[in-house]
């Protein structure tokens, strides 16, 4: 998971609620889910707080405190953002149930692929679930969501071949190469790792978050992604 990502899902509807947001400031009604001041109407504003702080949670790999900054997004009406990340959350607490149930729930909230701002955090989804089946032994059920990140991951470089397409397409790669056995695990890797190299080329330099990532957790050991890493 990238999280920059997620603030692009967001952008749009950050633009357009800013002006109301910023009436509310005026009136104080920051931490409401409706502003009801005169010369207002009456409509969701998009909480960045709570956005922000779940982004440090996943840096600090707290994830407790990620898990209770996606609720305070679902019950401000951000249900398809809360619920992906409250899956991340309780995934890197070891509740792989439970984050099968929330990563599901993200998929029909999306309701598929329709549109590329709902790629990314479907694919993201696939990724994650895909985790969990395999921490549950149902490897089956989790190369058929690999492939499914694939595919759409693919769609995603077809309009969009930034760091983040390119970082997500690393994640998928990760994933399935803890699928694999021996030289094919080896060899998924090492296409995991060309792709941060793209996503680096390309300007990413998130390297807290690339650090924390679970979603890249089968490359700890790789000395090919720790060289990724800055020196200083």
């Amino acid at each position: 998971m990238r999280w920059s990502r997620l603030y692009l899902v967001l952008s749009i509807a950050s633009l357009a609620v800013g002006v109301g947001m910023a009436n509310c400031k005026k009136h104080d009604c920051r931490e409401r889910i409706e502003c009801t001041a005169p010369g207002t109407s009456h409509r969701v504003v998009t909480p960045l707080a709570p956005l922000n702080a779940a982004y440090d949670a996943l840096r600090a790999r707290d994830f407790a405190d990620m898990a209770a900054q996606a609720d305070l997004l679902i019950a401000h009406k951000e249900a398809d953002i809360g619920h992906a990340l409250r899956a991340y959350a309780v995934r890197g607490q070891g509740r792989h149930e439970e984050a099968i149930i929330q990563y599901g729930t993200t998929m029909l909230l999306l309701g598929g692929a329709e549109g590329s701002d709902n790629i990314p955090l479907l694919a993201d989804c696939y990724i994650g679930r895909a985790s969990c089946y395999k921490a549950l032994g149902e490897t089956d059920r989790a190369l058929e969501d690999i492939e499914a990140a694939k595919l759409l991951v693919g769609e995603q470089l077809k309009y969009r071949r930034d760091d983040s397409a390119h970082y997500q397409l690393a994640c998928v790669y990760a994933t399935e190469s803890e699928l694999q056995e021996d030289m094919q695990a080896a060899r998924t890797r090492g296409k995991a790792i060309a792709q941060l190299r793209v996503a680096i080329a390309k300007g990413f330099n998130d390297w807290a978050h690339m650090r924390a990532d679970l979603d890249l957790d089968p490359l700890r050991e790789d000395p090919g992604f720790n060289a990724l890493f800055p020196r200083n």
